[in-house]
């Protein structure tokens, strides 16, 4: 459950990405909010986001509250990423150590 916890918030960060990045490819093939709009790429990567916890926390074992901690942890630098990363966009000049800041 902890790997595939992980995979999911993976998923539900790249549906975003993608949609706030204006991507509309991704390994090849339309992206979601390509094909289904902008609302449903965002409602399937919350509904991916959820389903990670779900499946951490339903095993209700001190370790899975510490896995969900810990995913809660990395989401919350993934997400502080994307947002400087998205604060980055129209900039000229990105220094080395603010993207190394920015990856965290």
């Amino acid at each position: 459950p902890g790997a595939v916890a992980v995979e999911l918030v993976h998923n539900f960060s790249l549906l975003h990405d993608d949609l706030m990045d204006g991507d509309e490819q991704r390994r090849h093939r339309d992206t979601v909010w390509k094909v289904h709009g902008p609302a449903q790429a965002i409602l399937v990567g919350d509904a991916l986001f959820a389903l990670a916890y779900d499946l951490l926390l339903e095993l209700g074992t001190v370790e899975a509250g510490r896995a969900a901690r810990r995913l809660t942890t990395a989401t919350r630098k993934l997400i502080d990423g994307q947002a400087q990363d998205i604060s980055y966009e129209h900039r000229e000049r990105v220094t080395v150590e603010e993207c190394l800041e920015m990856e965290g």
